[in-house]
């Protein structure tokens, strides 16, 4: 069987940290539990990933998509009043 290649950009590894310290940073009570439920992962998966003990970049874009929507949210919410 052959197998399916992604053409995906690699992220080097201090690259990879950098985001992951970016979004922790960001994280409040609940998010690593969102993301897991999007994902369809473990909250431990998620967990790893984001202290640099696992890699996937799905993990990595969901939770920087939760970041962003919320962001986008607070706005929205600021020039509403």
């Amino acid at each position: 069987m052959k197998q399916a290649t992604h053409k995906m950009k690699s992220t080097a590894p201090d690259e990879r940290a950098a985001r992951c310290e970016r979004i922790l940073a960001q994280l409040r009570m609940g998010d690593i539990s969102k993301i897991a439920r999007r994902m369809g992962v473990t909250r431990i998966w998620v967990s790893y990933v984001l202290h640099g003990k696992g890699v996937s970049e799905p993990v990595l874009r969901t939770a920087e998509a939760l970041l962003a929507k919320r962001k986008v949210g607070l706005l929205f919410e600021e020039t509403a009043n």
